[in-house]
């Protein structure tokens, strides 16, 4: 049996954090975008998922909210897939590729990643681009 790392203990060994950020203050600001629900259990997410203003805007904003619907899903079983593989919650880089009916193939330029911030001490699924740390 493994001992449970706490905030505390990371204090002890690293001193005070330089920055923090909860998800609820980024979501009040604009900077992140909470998933619905719905959208996350059908994905198979067991915590609340958030993705960046960015990857939002760049994964998922379609003019059709049909499109944007499936847009969404892919990317939240692409995000489902990179997390299952991440080893003790360290983010998990992944690519990610939409094929719409109808639509031009969408391919992103950058790699997305997938990791695990808290909310008040209750965990968070975040899903942004590599670049913004």
């Amino acid at each position: 049996m493994t001992d449970k790392i706490t905030y505390a203990h990371l204090i002890a060994a690293f001193g005070d954090p330089i920055d923090t950020t909860a998800v609820a203050d980024a979501i009040t600001g604009g900077n992140v975008i909470r998933v619905p629900a719905e959208a996350q259990h059908k994905a198979r997410f067991q915590w609340p998922v958030a993705l960046t203003a960015d990857v939002y805007e760049q994964c998922v904003e379609w003019p059709d909210e049909n499109a944007e619907a499936g847009r969404l899903a892919a990317l939240l079983r692409a995000s489902y897939l990179a997390a299952t593989r991440s080893s003790n919650g360290a983010p998990a880089a992944f690519d990610f590729t939409f094929r719409p009916v109808g639509f031009p193939v969408f391919e992103t330029e950058e790699q997305l990643t997938v990791s695990f911030g808290h909310d008040d001490g209750r965990p968070v699924v975040v899903v942004a681009f590599s670049r913004e740390g």
